[in-house]
């Protein structure tokens, strides 16, 4: 897990965007930064009569009743998105900060979108998790599914926030899982799901355990009608760190407005079931009631996994409504949802990569983007990959306890590099920057002098030692921009020879 964070936040206001760039040492009690920034706005690049925003608003709601099956037409939408919002500015930083990313230290470029005020335009609820941008080579790539980046959107929290979530424990990991099944043969049955789900918490259970971390799973007692669920939440000894929710959910109009609402139990003994009642076995209870059960007994989990087919739709109407929105407004530090219906299969694909990863030491956004990533691959043309959605109310990666990743035969590997290894392979790259990338020689003259006093030591050490150099640079200098990416360079290039030897 990534001790060092690096974002780039893209916060829309209106119909302008800035950029910001966050990096630094991530801590567990500072789960939100609390310093203001100007931010030097710039247009989105929209036609004047917004005939992009129309189409796209067009296209999203294509998603949402599924009818596109084309990646070629997903990446259309993608590239509609990105010239919307990628102005120069955003084009150039996105770049930069991608290219100086050091793919040997495993760290990721969060891609955050932020946005603020008014939302006349409709930007919030636009499908962003089909956003596309150009590699090196000019092909057109989803930001969701590459795994050197991690998109997600980001809502600030609250003020009084972290007084209601429940508080990290380095040793244990409470686990919430609730399964809302009233009506198998009206709505669905969710029991392959409910069984899937609890057998990835079992091996997560085992796989924790040789990390000294205790997983609990507490499966509320079915079947769960709203009150059951109120007491069950009001116990002491209920204090979930992740609330994994199996459920139905929807939309509804009625005279307060739109709202989303979940399907639990109307009864708690099927013999109590009126025959012929209008609605069944279903009492269908407002998602702000739901989330007020957490917000109310101060155990807000710091996790939230959403198995709805609708727990992560942008309404329209009411920007707020949907449990994982109104779960990340409350300051629940990471919520994923899906903002569309999901095949089961699909669903379970997801699921089980997700916790693979988490037991793998990946943060949570990581496991997100990389289980987005495994649903691109085995469903090429669905809109399955882009219907996770990740809300983020913290820019920490401190939300559950650190796992250790797995050991690693190429990092673990080292041999020695003479001065014929470093004028052989890497003097070369010195001189390609400076030729090719326009470096001076009194640029690299630190950095050279550096790697000198290390000839006949270790790949290990010379590793090390690239990796602090490279953490010296930011991404406000031209300079430093291309020291960053020979560092990356020159470190490929002795795990190249590490591999070798």
């Amino acid at each position: 897990m990534s001790e060092e964070y690096r974002n780039i936040t893209l916060t829309i206001q209106g119909s302008k965007v800035a950029v910001q760039f966050k990096r630094g040492q991530a801590k567990p009690d500072q789960m939100e930064e609390q310093a203001e920034e100007r931010l030097q706005y710039q247009d989105l690049l929209l036609d004047s009569d917004m005939l992009d925003l129309k189409v796209l608003d067009f296209c999203r709601k294509l998603i949402e009743n599924d009818r596109i099956q084309s990646r070629v037409d997903f990446q259309l939408i993608g590239r509609l998105l990105h010239k919307a919002l990628f102005t120069e500015k955003v084009k150039e930083s996105f770049n930069l900060l991608r290219g100086i990313t050091n793919p040997t230290s495993e760290k990721r470029l969060r891609v955050e979108l932020e946005f603020k005020g008014n939302d006349n335009l409709g930007l919030f609820k636009l499908p962003w998790e089909y956003l596309c941008y150009q590699d090196d080579q000019d092909s057109w790539k989803f930001v969701s599914t590459v795994a050197e980046l991690v998109l997600t959107r980001y809502l600030p929290p609250k003020p009084s926030a972290q007084q209601l979530i429940v508080a990290i424990d380095d040793k244990k990991i409470n686990v919430l899982l609730v399964v809302l099944n009233p009506d198998p043969d009206g709505l669905g049955n969710l029991a392959a799901v409910e069984k899937e789900v609890s057998d990835q918490l079992d091996k997560l259970k085992q796989s924790l355990s040789q990390h000294k971390v205790e997983v609990v799973v507490d499966n509320m007692a079915k079947p769960v009608t709203w009150e059951c669920f109120k007491k069950a939440i009001d116990k002491p000894d209920c204090r979930p760190h992740i609330l994994h929710l199996i459920a139905h959910g929807r939309f509804l109009e009625n005279t307060k407005g739109r709202s989303g609402e979940i399907a639990f139990h109307l009864y708690d003994r099927p013999d109590e079931i009126e025959v012929g009642i209008e609605g069944g076995n279903i009492d269908w209870v407002p998602d702000r009631d739901f989330v007020n059960a957490f917000v109310t007994a101060t155990k807000l989990p710091r996790f939230a996994f959403l198995h709805m087919c609708e727990g992560g739709v942008i309404d329209k109407h009411d920007s707020s409504a949907g449990v994982a929105l109104r779960l990340a407004q409350e300051g629940v530090p990471a919520v994923v949802a899906m903002q569309h219906p999901i095949e089961i299969n699909t669903s379970t694909i997801f699921s089980q990569s997700f916790y693979e990863s988490l037991e793998a030491g990946w943060t949570i956004d990581e496991a997100v983007q990389l289980s987005r990533a495994k649903i691109a691959e085995q469903y090429a043309d669905n809109r399955a990959f882009g219907t996770p959605v990740l809300y983020m109310s913290t820019r920490s990666d401190f939300i559950l306890p650190k796992i250790p990743k797995p050991f690693r035969e190429p990092q673990a590997k080292s041999f020695l590099i003479t001065i014929i290894e470093y004028q052989q392979h890497l003097i070369p790259i010195f001189l390609k920057y400076q030729n090719e990338e326009g470096l001076k020689a009194e640029d690299m003259t630190s950095l050279e002098q550096k790697l000198r006093h290390l000839v006949n030591s270790t790949s290990d050490h010379w590793r090390s030692a690239l990796d602090n150099e490279y953490k010296n640079y930011t991404p406000f200098n031209e300079v430093h921009v291309k020291l960053g990416k020979l560092c990356v360079e020159l470190s490929s290039k002795i795990v190249e020879l590490t591999r070798l030897s």
